[in-house]
């Protein structure tokens, strides 16, 4: 067994050397802070991105465990209190290096791409943040009236943490020039135009990102773009820039787009996500019909209680949150199965589209038509809309909603649909034991006010529905990997 070469521990070394100057700089100067965390981001995760491409295979265990070694090591800095900034721990230390722990521990042959991967987090978002809080400053500190426009169209607020354009501008650069600097054969426009995706994609994942969590999805997320956009090349067999159908669909979305926010369907944030799944879906070959089926189906049923105050984002414009709630693990069954090739990731597709589609229709058919609302397990009264809380209506909404996806796949109808009947009633469960709970005017409600009763705060309607989507979706890709091996 080789030991790893004395180059790490001068990377090591030099990481350990960046950290001590940077907190020099931070204590010397306390308002630059901020710019000396992420020049220690963009330094130490430089040099961890080139670490990996010089690790040899038959050390790369050796490796991996001196990245745990040196997670845990900052597990306990932040716990100390060394890494604060800006009122609050400083977590997004810890986060990348899980991420590329498990890049490396599942794709061990993929180095290059793991490199670019964390490149990109280094350079990408560290420079973003950079260059977008030092024209934040450029723009606060002028006076000039079209500046001041500008500084009010400055912002991004899709998550808990304020963005700005500028920065995500910067960022999307930077990933193009990246990707555009290390692919440079057949580099022709449908490779330009795999680079302008990945970069848009990558760029809305870090504008979502909030309390440092970006620095997890972000290496993720860039190495599953390479993999499917570069090294699958998937857009070359269905893009033709001389056919005209190819420009008559990117008009027709865009159009559709606008008109889903002029009607206050989707806000800007869901249409971006919107979008990306159905290239996702469009990409693998899939038909569209049942996702945009259930976007229809759940929109209008909404509309049936439009007047019900049951949760902060009921009857508004659905978010990217609200949207990955739902399409999240059809968009994530779509990348495996762009990489992957399996049948029966189909199959499961629809089963999550199910589960969404049962989840919606329950709880606006209850709401609407259910006369009495109980508790699923305790079946103690509750209010109308109160996660948790269950009604017959609501079982029949749930049922009609599982059934308008089966439809899409007539030799697994009846998989699909108890799949969706199913994952209603787990989200009930999960909604009554863990969602957070509070009471307003005397009333139980999911609403976040002041007496907070039960649950977990954290514990949101959108987790939830992910939470119970994975699991039914993880319990019928159990039994259908058993069924075929």
């Amino acid at each position: 067994m080789e030991y790893l070469s004395n180059t790490y521990l001068l990377y090591l070394g030099l990481s350990v050397l960046c950290i001590a100057i940077c907190f020099i700089w931070a204590k010397i100067q306390p308002k630059h802070v901020f710019y000396s965390r992420k020049t220690l981001h963009i330094i130490c995760i430089g040099i961890l991105a080139i670490s990996i491409l010089s690790v040899h295979n038959n050390n790369y265990l050796q490796f991996v465990g001196l990245l745990a070694f040196i997670e845990i090591l900052l597990i306990v800095a932040v716990l100390k209190g060394f890494f604060y900034s800006e009122g609050r721990r400083s977590w997004g230390i810890v986060y990348f290096l899980p991420a590329v722990i498990l890049l490396l521990l599942i794709f061990p042959f993929e180095k290059f791409y793991i490199f670019q991967s964390v490149l990109i987090l280094a350079l990408a978002d560290g420079f973003s943040a950079l260059f977008g809080r030092m024209f934040e400053r450029y723009l606060e500190s002028s006076s000039n009236s079209t500046l001041q426009k500008i500084k009010e169209r400055n912002t991004i607020q899709w998550g808990s943490d304020r963005k700005t354009v500028f920065g995500s501008l910067v960022g999307f650069v930077f990933v193009y020039l990246i990707c555009y600097l290390h692919f440079t054969y057949n580099r022709d426009g449908v490779l330009l135009l795999a680079f302008f995706i990945i970069s848009f994609i990558i760029t809305v994942t870090e504008i979502l990102g909030s309390k440092g969590n970006d620095n997890f999805f972000m290496p993720l997320v860039s190495f599953l773009l390479l993999k499917i956009f570069i090294e699958r090349d998937v857009l070359r067999p269905v893009i033709d820039f001389n056919d005209m159908a190819f420009w008559f669909y990117l008009i027709l979305f865009l159009i559709i787009g606008y008109f889903l926010l002029r009607m206050k369907w989707l806000s800007i944030s869901g249409i971006v996500f919107a979008g990306i799944i159905a290239l996702f879906l469009f990409l693998a070959n899939w038909s569209l019909f049942p996702i945009i089926a259930f976007f229809i189906l759940g929109t209008l049923a909404g509309k049936l209680n439009k007047n019900v105050e049951s949760d902060k984002k009921h009857s508004k414009p659905r978010d990217a949150f609200q949207v990955l709630a739902n399409g999240g693990v059809t968009l994530v069954l779509s990348v495996l199965y762009l990489i992957y090739k399996v049948w029966y990731l189909e199959v499961l597709m629809l089963v999550s589209i199910s589960v969404a589609s049962a989840d919606t229709l329950s709880s606006e058919i209850g709401m609407r038509f259910g006369k009495k609302t109980f508790g699923i397990l305790n079946f103690r009264s509750l209010p109308r809309g109160v996660s948790g809380g269950v009604s017959w209506f609501g079982f029949l909404g749930a049922f009609l909603g599982a059934i308008m996806i089966g439809v899409f796949r007539i030799d697994y109808f009846w998989i699909i649909v108890f799949a969706g009947f199913l994952g209603s009633i787990i989200d009930s469960i999960i909604g009554l034991l863990f969602q957070a709970k509070y009471k307003r005017d005397g009333q139980i409600t999911d609403i976040e006010s002041v007496e907070f009763i039960g649950g977990y705060r954290f514990v949101t309607n959108d987790m939830v529905n992910v939470l119970s989507n994975v699991i039914v979706v993880g319990i019928c890709w159990f039994f259908i990997f058993a069924l075929t091996t």
